[in-house]
């Protein structure tokens, strides 16, 4: 702690009540900094749900795409067809022609590289 009349310290203090001063001019009667504070971390809080969630609907409509074109890609139509009068179900209609496996414990952030990899290697396996 600095000793009292040093220049920092009185650098500080005029600082502090300069700032008391501004944000006195600037809010409301009855309005802390506190409640500043408060209401500015709640919509920092609510914008970075906002983001949290538009990046979740993207990754999941980016999963929906893989999954059709795997789906697209390695599923053949079952033999023999559905029972029941013609009408085919859609878990019917195509049965599993590869299944991969893949071991993927704590590997989330080279799982998407790996994925697209595979499919590369995959689909160019099939042409």
């Amino acid at each position: 702690r600095l000793p009292r009349g040093w220049p920092a310290q009185r650098g500080a203090a005029m600082l502090s009540a300069a700032a008391k001063a501004v944000l006195a001019s600037v809010l409301p009667p009855g309005v802390t900094p506190l409640h500043v504070f408060v209401y500015a971390s709640a919509l920092l809080l609510l914008a970075l749900l906002v983001c949290a969630d538009a990046a979740m609907r993207w990754f999941v409509a980016q999963q929906r795409g893989l999954a059709a074109l795997v789906e697209e890609v390695f599923m053949e139509p079952a033999a023999g067809g559905a029972q029941g009068g013609g009408q085919q179900t859609a878990a019917a209609d195509k049965a599993p022609y590869l299944s991969v496996v893949v071991p993927a414990y704590n590997e989330e952030n080279r799982l998407p590289t790996m994925l697209d990899e595979t499919l590369g290697y995959l689909l160019r396996r099939a042409s």
